[in-house]
Order: structure tokens, then sequence, then C-alpha cells
């Protein structure tokens, strides 16, 4: 599905204060893998994590979805293929506050040719799944840290993506709402969809079936995860 080659990412390319975030990093991703990219803050997960989702370019190397090269793609097909096969769930929720939790749901699907009536029944079904249906009009700014959470979750799972990719699911809740998240999550993955995570925590990588080190934007390891 994904295959990213000898790919490098400079920011501030030939300036002083150049920081090199990946340096040479190969990486295939199959469908329904879920796997967990390790690393100290600083090693370079965000950054591959923008990368894979088409919202970061790069100076150098490929990135194939489905073997077609994206750096060839324009940006209105690169915007087409986010709201296709690929959810994204940010470290900060990314909620619009003015918003409620099923509006910012919708999102995804404001981009897309869905009725009002089936952006609203797709958000419910989306929000039930994750387990907040009752707060479908309950504005963003009145939700606890793990329901923005679940809430973003449900928008990235309304485009029925074939790929989720989270950055730091878990990183702002406490750790029996990190065990809610993980598993529902897991869920997710079972139901074909792949799940990418970046984490710094052994226990949220555990969830995963393969584990992938990052450090000093090199990928060090890649193994699978022994349950």
């Amino acid at each position: 599905m994904i295959e990213l080659k000898n790919i490098y990412k400079t920011y501030n390319l030939g300036q002083p204060n150049a920081v090199v975030a990946l340096n040479d990093v190969s990486l295939k991703i199959e469908e329904g893998e879920f796997i967990a990219i390790i690393g100290k803050s600083g090693a370079g997960k965000s950054t591959l994590m923008h990368i894979l989702a088409c919202v970061e370019d790069y100076e150098k190397g490929e990135y194939l979805f489905d073997d077609q090269p994206v750096s060839k793609l324009s940006e209105s097909k690169k915007a087409k293929l986010r709201n296709k096969s690929i959810g994204t769930v940010f470290q900060d929720y990314s909620l619009i506050e003015t918003f409620s939790a099923g509006e910012n749901t919708e999102l995804p699907l404001m981009f897309t040719r869905c009725s009002k009536k089936e952006r609203k029944q797709r958000a419910e079904n989306a929000l039930r799944e994750v387990g907040i249906s009752k707060l479908y009009d309950q504005n963003a700014l009145k939700l606890s840290g793990g329901q923005r959470q679940r809430a973003a979750i449900a928008r990235a799972m309304i485009i029925k993506p074939r790929i989720i990719l989270a950055d730091e699911p878990t990183g702002a809740l406490d750790s029996e709402t990190s065990k809610q998240i993980m598993q529902l999550l897991t869920r997710i993955n079972k139901t074909g969809a792949a799940v990418v995570i970046i984490t710094h925590e052994k226990e949220i990588s555990d969830y995963c079936n393969r584990k992938i080190v990052i450090s000093d934007g090199r990928i060090v390891s890649d193994t699978l995860n022994e349950k």
C-alpha cells in the first residue's frame, strides 16, 4: 500500500540553522498492519507522520501510495488521496472549538458530494462506534480530553480510510483513558484499516504488532511484536 524510499527531510534547508529531520528513511506499510513508530522527542516521528499524511513535502526520495508517486500528484489530487484513504488524528486533537462534536466529525465529508442528511447520519454512526454518540451536539470546548480524542478518531474514521495515522493519541490522557483509546484503535484495526501510532511510550507500542524505532531521523530497528 505505502512505500517510502530513501526519504530525506531538512528544515531550513540551506540555512545556518538547518535541521535534518529524516535521514534516508525507507519503510513499507501493508494493508491492515498495526504499527507503532517509537522514538524520543525530536527523533523525527511527527515529521514522518506528516509526510505519510501527505501534508508535508520532502527534498529527496520517493513516496509511493499504491505504486503511485505522491510527489507527482497535484495539490488537489493529494487532497483527494487524504480525503479518501488517509485518516489523521493529531496530537492536539485539532477540533474546531466553536463546532460541536458532530460537526467536527462531519468535516471531512464537507469536501465531498455527501448530502447534509448523509453527513449527519455517518457522523452519528462514527460517534457511536467510538462510544460518544450522545455528545453529537456538545460543543468541542466542553468535551473532556478523552472525549475530544474519541471525536478526533471518529472524524478520521468517517471517510472509512485505508490507513489511520495517530500522533501521540494518548499523550495528554490518564492511564485508564489511554487504555480505552488504544482498545478503540485496536478494534478499528481489526475492521481492516491499517493503523500507525506515533508514540514515545512502550506501554502504548505494546498494543501494536510491529514496532519501528526512529532516532535522529533514522530508522534504527523494525521488528514484529511478540505478544
